[in-house]
């Protein structure tokens, strides 16, 4: 035998495993956060969510943030830059959202209030690792 297997959708020549059909892997079987970035968090006047990155990959940032009575500046940013920066009017929902390439190892994403009202801010963050 040369080592060489074949099987429907995947075959291994000469070590290096090839796979041309994606559903062959049943995705039970796939690690966390193997493939996707999948974060969210939610809180109040300030909020920040650090995650991992095996490899440099591309992502989304999305944040939703609840304007009360009153006018308040919100601020979004990534790893320390400011992104976005927005005072909706009183009584309405704002939103911002920003696409970034984003290095491995250890990234931050912070939405505030500059006044430090105490609204409802959420963060979603998603991406595919390769």
């Amino acid at each position: 035998a040369d080592g060489n297997m074949y099987a429907p959708g995947m075959k291994v020549e000469n070590g290096k495993l090839t796979i041309n059909e994606l559903n062959v892997i049943d995705t039970s079987n796939i690690k966390g956060d193997a493939l996707f970035v999948n974060k969210f968090a939610e809180g109040y006047a300030d909020i920040s969510l650090t995650f991992n990155l095996t490899y440099a990959t591309s992502v989304c940032v999305f944040f939703i943030f609840t304007q009360n009575t009153q006018n308040h500046d919100f601020v979004g940013s990534v790893n320390g830059v400011q992104f976005m920066s927005e005072r909706p009017t009183a009584g309405t929902i704002g939103s911002g959202m920003g696409v970034f390439q984003l290095p491995a190892g250890n990234n931050t994403v912070r939405g505030f209030f500059t006044d430090g009202a105490n609204q409802k801010i959420r963060v979603l963050i998603m991406g595919a690792k390769r």
